[in-house]
């Protein structure tokens, strides 16, 4: 493992230095893979002060991990950090989501993953800026209380496995409005840019997601890329596919079964229903889903704990 992180912060380093830098003169005493590479220590470290941390163990271990593990020379500041790094292009990045999954692959960890003979991955939306009075032409926007409010969104999809609390990070799509589009862009519209990119990824993937993911369009869009997904479909936004679930219910005892998970005191009781080939929603041509309920309770009070 040691010598995967090297290989790997090594080749960060190399992509680091062809990063545009907009300074000049005298201000690049630091330079941009320091700045690179102290940004993703941050996160390494898991410290919300990079800075303070490592001056703190610069004082007490006579030594900073910020050089040995990742050669960083100069530490610059958590400011000047933000303000070279806001004028670069996130797709520059792209090629180090590629190299790692590349190590993990060649190390043979990211076969861990697979589950049902796919690799699933979690899609979920997440907001990282927002303000009422910067923005730029890529902002999105919404109205709150008669103010409008400028976002900045990703799509942020995970490889997750229910054998293991850690994730792998895959490459972001941003959801972002293109220069003079005045259609907002939105979370599904950039997971449909994501799948259909599937980035560096030649596996075969499980995809997992809310409601929102759970209509037609989305769902074909995967399975014409020869993957699969298992996504939340609530009754409130799939009524026909419901009432459809409904009257063969009223008809017909539907396919379940019931397992007891967990030890001792933490036993809890899942129960399964589940029925083949329903329709999604009321077209035509509907595509024909699988549909599986599950609810579970503890084991003890049979008190249902989610559904």
């Amino acid at each position: 493992m040691q010598k995967i992180f090297s290989d790997f912060i090594h080749h960060f380093r190399s992509k680091a230095r062809g990063f545009p830098d907009k300074r000049t003169g005298k201000n690049t005493s630091i330079t941009m893979e320091d700045i690179v590479l102290s940004a993703f220590s941050v996160f390494h470290m898991q410290s919300p002060s990079f800075l303070q941390f490592q001056n703190n163990m610069l004082k007490k271990e006579g030594k900073s991990n910020a050089k040995t593990l990742f050669g960083i020379e100069k530490i610059p500041s958590d400011n000047h950090i933000r303000d070279i790094l806001d004028n670069i292009d996130p797709s520059y990045l792209q090629p180090l989501y590629d190299r790692g999954l590349k190590y993990l692959k060649d190390a043979g960890m990211l076969e861990r993953y697979r589950y049902m003979n796919r690799y699933p991955v979690a899609l979920d939306g997440t907001q990282y800026y927002s303000s009422e009075k910067i923005c730029c032409t890529k902002c999105l926007s919404r109205e709150y209380n008669n103010t409008t409010h400028y976002l900045h969104q990703a799509v942020t999809p995970i490889l997750v496995s229910p054998h293991y609390k850690e994730i792998i990070p895959l490459a972001p799509e941003f959801i972002r409005n293109s220069d003079g589009k005045k259609k907002q862009d939105c979370e599904i519209n950039a997971s449909k840019r994501w799948i259909k990119k599937k980035r560096s990824l030649s596996l075969p993937l499980l995809f997992l997601g809310d409601d929102l993911y759970a209509h037609e369009p989305f769902c074909r869009d995967i399975i014409n890329k020869q993957d699969s997904f298992v996504f939340v479909a609530k009754e409130e936004s799939h009524k026909i596919m419901y009432e459809h679930i409904s009257f063969i219910e009223n008809t017909a005892t539907l396919e379940s079964f019931t397992q007891i998970v967990g030890k001792a005191h933490k036993k809890e009781i899942w129960d399964y229903r589940y029925i083949n080939d329903v329709p999604i929603n009321g077209s035509k041509d509907a595509l024909r889903v699988n549909w599986v309920e599950v609810k579970v309770s503890d084991a003890a009070t049979h008190k249902k704990r989610y559904s």
